[in-house]
């Protein structure tokens, strides 16, 4: 289920144009990254980071792990973060996980009330 940051965080990638990542960093739990109309050069197909690190938002590594790891967003083609169908609506996701939260909290309770009864 999607927590408070990681529904910010992909609420700030579908802001971008196009999310690029600049940097991963596993040992400090960041990661950078920043739009494609920011790049201060783009060289066969690769942009290169802003000059201006202020452009390049720094965001939790374990919060981009996990909406990788549920197919919210994939990487292609490195550096570039494109969105599934998971991840291309908001208001679709909260849909999905409401339903999920109903599903485990009201229909399964039911289920075993019925087969404990018997």
């Amino acid at each position: 289920m999607l927590t408070i940051q990681t529904y910010n965080l992909l609420k700030d990638l579908k802001k971008l144009d196009k999310p690029v990542i600049d940097t991963i960093d596993k040992v400090n739990n960041e990661i950078g990254i920043f739009d494609i109309k920011d790049a201060s050069l783009i060289e066969l197909g690769y942009p290169f980071p802003p000059k201006d690190k202020k452009l390049i938002k720094i965001y939790k590594y374990d919060e981009y792990k996990y909406l990788l790891e549920k197919h919210y967003i994939v990487i292609y083609t490195n550096p570039f973060i494109s969105f599934t169908h998971l991840g291309y609506r908001i208001k679709q996701i909260n849909a999905i996980n409401l339903c999920w939260q109903l599903f485990f909290s009201v229909v399964i309770p039911f289920i075993v009330a019925y087969y404990t009864s018997k």
